[in-house]
């Protein structure tokens, strides 16, 4: 699929689009396979319990790394954001997380910012009864919600090199900044998005299609309505190239909880 200047616009607009992956069966069926015994007690076929993940199965499962740095994702990503992008985390599921609606900005930002990404690949034909992806087109146009604004005092260059607005902080609104607080983040989440009257989209994507999205865009995984339906999906988190990063919601004003991302090489493993 070439990507064309209306597709990047459409991108930075709304903060999703759906490719065509062009991942071969063979490769999203080893995918599957490989994974499988690293989901805790069950077997593939057999029904999961909820909610069911494993990380960074790439360490492990070739079939895993390779779909992380597949090349029509890589150029897609480049295309949209015009810098090489840095895979530093996968996850794989087999059903529907019922995650409640959140921002990737919570948990992995940079500076500068704006330079993180998502990506949800499709192992499977997506039913609507499976608790498919929802997200929140246009969303990423919200203010994050998590940092106190930036004082001058702030390290050369660093208050410069911000390109969003500090809204709001977890401080101000209540809560500390960690994980203990984090479901009153839930709760404000869905509350902004109903007051600004952003509308759900559900990803019902075909297999081997993938959904790329914005770090700021609202999403989270809808309810399962049948439990006997499976949701194989897997999930690659990037970076870019020459920024830092850090953990916003261990952070505070200016003492920001800088990480170092173990990236996932981009030399491709060939599927087992």
């Amino acid at each position: 699929m070439s990507l064309t200047p209306a597709n990047r616009r459409s991108f930075h607009e709304l903060g999703y689009l759906i490719l065509d992956a062009a991942v071969p069966p063979d490769t999203l069926d080893a995918v599957l396979h490989q994974v499988e015994p690293l989901y805790p007690g069950h077997s593939f076929g057999k029904g999961f319990a909820q909610p069911t993940r494993t990380t960074n199965a790439w360490k492990s499962c070739p079939a895993v790394h390779e779909l992380a740095v597949w090349p029509t994702i890589l150029d897609a990503l480049h295309y949209i954001y015009g810098r090489h992008p840095r895979p530093f985390q996968t996850l794989n599921f087999p059903v529907s997380t019922e995650q409640s609606v959140h921002a990737d900005t919570v948990h992995f930002n940079t500076l500068p910012g704006g330079w993180m990404c998502g990506v949800w690949v499709a192992l499977e034909d997506i039913h609507a009864d499976s608790g498919p992806l929802v997200y929140y087109p246009g969303s990423n146009q919200l203010p994050e919600s998590i940092l106190e604004p930036l004082n001058d005092d702030h390290p050369e260059g660093l208050k410069g090199s911000l390109k969003y607005h500090w809204h709001r902080s977890m401080v101000r609104l209540g809560r500390r900044p960690d994980h203990q607080d984090y479901h009153k983040y839930e709760v404000d989440a869905a509350r902004r998005l109903d007051e600004f009257g952003f509308k759900p989209q559900f990803g019902l994507l075909k297999r081997g299609q993938a959904l790329i999205w914005a770090a700021n865009l609202m999403h989270g995984g809808s309810a399962r309505k049948n439990p006997e339906l499976t949701r194989h999906s897997q999930v690659t988190h990037y970076f870019f190239e020459g920024v830092q990063s850090f953990i916003p919601v261990f952070s505070r004003g200016k003492r920001l909880y800088w990480t170092a991302p173990e990236y996932i090489p981009l030399a491709r493993h060939l599927a087992a």
